[in-house]
């Protein structure tokens, strides 16, 4: 009986799915745009993506949870709003693509700067330096940033920089991926990251840094669709919005497949649903704050609208623009019984050519609910884009090509831990 049910409500969906890939393409789009500037904490990009969401729960019919779709918390960052700018002698760098701040960078400005190149493995010199502290004005350290470091010798080596940081302006030149984050504090004076540019100490630096920390107040986006059941639990559907924002006034990282692409398979997942009725009610959120260090799933398990003790089942979605060549499923080691589900819906539904196992991982917002004992998996998908926290993460880099068939997959998966 269970198995002929589960066939009639997926045939009921199939129409739902005919657009699947326009419309995830379409919030992609309008996610990732220079108009949400990041979904950070400049211009108010992440609560222009929040009514964005919001209003999309809304059109789905997704109701409101305690009659609000916002969980409102807050916390303190540093935000990169004003003028950036970095030149070597007569070179003006491009930002994103040359050089980053560093997300605990201080502000600053000033031209025409000497550089003095520094060996942090020196103590000699880093002794001179701090001897000669008030004599070395005007002057920007430079120093190289080994191609190997362990975890712990970066750990010490970044350490040794912060410190120099407090009395001058440093550039960390390296060959590494400019890579970007979020940082809650900064300090003294700028901080750079040059990427394979030959600095010489007989260049001279110019740059100009507005660097401000700021208490901001963030949104979790809550809706529900509810079961008619009277005995109905809670099954979650999660992706975080958030991304890294704008590093000055003219740069900003769109994250499109981190995580505009979750969001917008949880949209659709939603409209795949629509005309099922569940056992469970499906509570989706979209989380404020992951970038910042899981800060809206943390505050959601820490004060829930719901018991944690009612959820059955958590699926975060987070990085969902590809899947070509596959999907790994954190926590997969976990949930025997649950992974086998997937492996089974993903057979029915034909969706991806593999489903790899990975233990458990602190990488996301299914982590704060596993921690509190809500069974959850992260799932995120392989092949297609490298681009990952840096200013080519865009629409433009993702094919959408397994859009349908990743909502086909979730739901189908949904249904089983409904029928369980």
């Amino acid at each position: 009986m269970k198995r002929k049910r589960f066939v009639l409500l997926l045939f009921l969906s199939q129409a739902l799915f005919l657009n699947a890939q326009e419309y995830q393409r379409y919030i992609v789009n309008k996610l990732a745009s220079p108009e949400m500037d990041g979904r950070g904490y400049v211009n108010d990009g992440a609560e222009k993506a929040a009514v964005f969401i919001k209003a999309q729960f809304d059109s789905l019919g997704l109701s409101p949870v305690n009659d609000s779709y916002f969980q409102t918390f807050s916390f303190t960052v540093n935000r990169f709003p004003g003028k950036m700018s970095l030149s070597v002698s007569e070179d003006t760098l491009s930002p994103g693509i040359d050089y980053l701040v560093d997300p605990m960078s201080g502000g600053g400005k000033g031209s025409d700067f000497a550089i003095k190149k520094v060996s942090i493995y020196s103590p000699k010199q880093l002794q001179k330096l701090i001897k000669n502290i008030n004599e070395i004005t005007n002057t920007v350290l430079l120093i190289e940033v080994p191609d190997t470091l362990s975890q712990n010798g970066r750990s010490m080596f970044m350490q040794t920089v912060f410190l120099l940081c407090e009395q001058w302006p440093v550039i960390l030149q390296s060959d590494e991926k400019l890579t970007w984050s979020i940082a809650s504090s900064n300090h003294a004076h700028p901080l750079f990251w040059v990427k394979s540019k030959k600095i010489t100490s007989k260049d001279r630096i110019s740059f100009s840094v507005d660097s401000r920390l700021k208490k901001v107040s963030q949104k979790n986006v809550l809706g529900i669709k509810r079961s008619s059941s009277p005995y109905a639990r809670y099954l979650i559907v999660s992706a975080h919005y958030d991304h890294l924002g704008r590093m000055g006034a003219d740069t900003y990282f769109p994250g499109a497949n981190d995580n505009a692409s979750g969001v917008a398979e949880l949209l659709a997942l939603a409209a795949s649903l629509d005309t099922i009725n569940l056992q469970h009610h499906i509570l989706f959120i979209a989380f404020a704050g992951e970038e910042a260090g899981l800060l809206g799933s943390t505050y959601f398990v820490e004060r829930p609208p719901i018991p944690l003790d009612q959820i059955d089942f958590a699926l975060n979605l987070d990085i969902n623009g590809t899947g070509n060549e596959g999907i790994t499923v954190v926590n997969a080691t976990q949930f025997d019984e649950a992974f086998a589900y997937l492996v089974e819906a993903n057979e029915e539904v034909n969706a991806v050519v593999d489903i790899k196992k990975r233990g458990p991982a602190a990488n996301s917002d299914h982590y704060p609910l596993y921690n509190n004992g809500v069974p959850a998996f992260f799932i995120y998908t392989r092949g297609g884009s490298k681009a990952y926290h840096d200013v080519y993460d865009t629409p433009e880099t993702l094919s959408f090509e397994k859009a349908e068939e990743l909502v086909r997959l979730y739901q189908n998966f949904l249904l089983k831990l409904d029928q369980d």
